[in-house]
């Protein structure tokens, strides 16, 4: 007899006892086959699977909220230290690396970059608690400024120092332009009290407003960094980049010129040139300014430091040409006797290696007597106390100091004060038209009286005409140097010009009793 379990057929028997499940189905033979099973005992073995499934469920909830906790625990530190990542602390603003991520997110908003002038001066004379105090005061005025309905999806972050950013919807230059007027209205509406003080505020604005062909997030940051400098530069209090003029190009020059340079400190590609100076006294060429060059290896093209040290300040590689220059002109001059002039500048006297290096090689050529450092007067000179001490050292082995380009914009009379000063080169925008200006006369005739009072020697530079020389002579000053006397050259010219020679007797005479005056 076969019965398949799909043929079976049932029926609950409620009033049996106990009440049971009937399952009955026909046989081969025509029988009916019939079982009956109570229902308790059928249910028996659901109730058992549902009561151990409801346990496993309860389980796994547990693990599940458990697991849920432990992450959650784990987790919300971890936001919490990426969220302070992104804010600077002292303003609670989003900080420099939130602006590169919204700008990855965004690239064709407006940037605009906020520095504060004079911040650093301000935080050296009243210390950090004043620094912080104007830097959130800063925070709060354009936060305010950037409450209002037209500013409503701007953002400001804070990206570090003295600096804010604030990204602004997409808009027309001009508008732009209008708006960082009023932005800087607003930082500089009134003073912050600080102690009874009143600092006031001012800033120097860049922006970059993008063009058709929408800059990636770093390079929008670039160019509004290039906005802002040029700003600075310029003197202007902002500036907005639109991409109408190619920032790229100044990019590939920059880096044209940075990649040659380093060539040239690797090969040994700089050299030193030499400008007569000419005595004005004994009518002789008796010192010599050195001047450094590059020497382009490919095709022999002798390149002007006007191509390359703008480059190496921004690299900072202005130390490493002050140390090839020390090393070539020392040793060019070594046992001649003859006087020469090397420049210098503020940040060289800053690296104490390279003044240790200075020191060292003035011991072991003895060439101390014969050098003039030619100290930039345009230096922002801020420790006195440090290069006073270099100046001392130097001046112990016999060397003198002049300071370069002297009348040029605010002369810092406290560098003559300081320094020991024993030259005074007054610059060539006085000298150039000293035949025909009156004005630059009475200034260079005022610079000579004072130079004389302190007894300083004067140089003349820029001496390209007779007529000139003439009025240096008559001036008094000591010594002149220019394309009249020569050119910077790779050789020491030591013949006297024939223009100089054809002055009168009677005016050398002339300068020569104003010069022991």
């Amino acid at each position: 007899m076969t019965v398949f379990l799909s043929e079976f057929e049932h029926l609950t028997l409620d009033d049996s006892d106990p009440p049971s499940e009937l399952y009955y189905a026909p046989t081969d033979n025509g029988l009916r086959f019939s079982v009956a099973v109570p229902l308790a005992d059928a249910e028996a073995p659901l109730d058992a699977l549902a009561s151990q499934q409801f346990g496993y469920l309860v389980y796994l909830g547990g693990v599940i909220a458990l697991l849920t906790l432990l992450g959650l625990w784990r987790l919300v530190p971890a936001l919490q230290n990426l969220r302070a990542s992104c804010t600077d602390k002292l303003t609670g603003l989003p900080n420099r690396l939130q602006l590169m991520r919204d700008l990855e997110k965004n690239s064709s908003v407006t940037l605009v970059l906020l520095n504060l002038d004079r911040f650093r001066e301000v935080n050296s004379l009243f210390g950090d608690s004043c620094g912080d105090l104007i830097l959130k005061e800063v925070a709060l005025r354009l936060e305010s400024f950037l409450s209002g309905t037209d500013h409503s999806r701007a953002r400001l972050y804070r990206v570090g120092g003295d600096e804010f950013a604030i990204s602004l919807p997409r808009r027309r230059p001009v508008i732009v332009e209008q708006q960082l007027e009023e932005m800087l209205s607003c930082v500089r509406r009134s003073p912050v009290i600080w102690q009874n003080h009143e600092i006031g505020l001012s800033a120097t604005i860049g922006a970059v407003v993008p063009w058709l062909e929408t800059p990636q997030e770093h390079s929008l940051y670039i160019h509004a960094r290039e906005a802002l400098r040029e700003a600075r530069i310029r003197g202007l209090h902002c500036r907005v980049y639109d991409g109408s003029e190619s920032l790229e190009q100044e990019f590939e020059h920059n880096q044209k010129w940075a990649g040659k340079l380093r060539d040239a400190l690797d090969t040994e590609g700089l050299i030193a040139w030499y400008q007569p100076i000419l005595n004005n006294t004994t009518g002789r060429i008796d010192k010599y300014e050195c001047l450094v060059r590059m020497l382009d290896h490919k095709d022999g093209e002798v390149i002007g430091p006007g191509n390359f040290l703008g480059v190496a300040g921004k690299l900072r590689l202005e130390g490493h040409i002050t140390r090839v220059m020390v090393e070539k002109c020392f040793t060019r001059f070594a046992d001649t006797g003859t006087q020469f002039s090397i420049n210098l500048s503020y940040s060289d006297l800053l690296q104490e290696e390279l003044k240790a290096f200075i020191l060292q090689r003035l011991d072991e050529t003895g060439v101390g007597r014969q050098v003039i450092f030619e100290l930039l007067e345009t230096a922002n000179i801020e420790n006195y106390e440090q290069v006073r001490a270099f100046v001392q050292e130097v001046k112990k082995r016999g060397c003198r100091i002049a300071i370069d380009d002297f009348g040029t914009g605010y002369s810092n009379f406290e560098h003559l004060l300081q320094l020991q000063v024993d030259f005074i080169k007054i610059d060539g925008s006085l000298i150039r038209n000293l035949d025909k200006d009156p004005n630059s006369r009475r200034v260079a005739r005022g610079i000579v009286g004072l130079a004389r009072s302190m007894k300083i020697e004067t140089v003349a530079e820029y001496v390209h005409s007779p007529a000139v020389q003439m009025e240096v002579l008559r001036l008094g000053i000591s010594f002149s140097q220019g394309e009249l006397i020569g050119m910077p050259s790779p050789e020491l010219r030591v013949e006297i010009p024939s223009e100089l020679t054809r002055l009168s007797y009677s005016g050398r005479n002339m300068a020569r009793s104003m010069l022991k005056v």
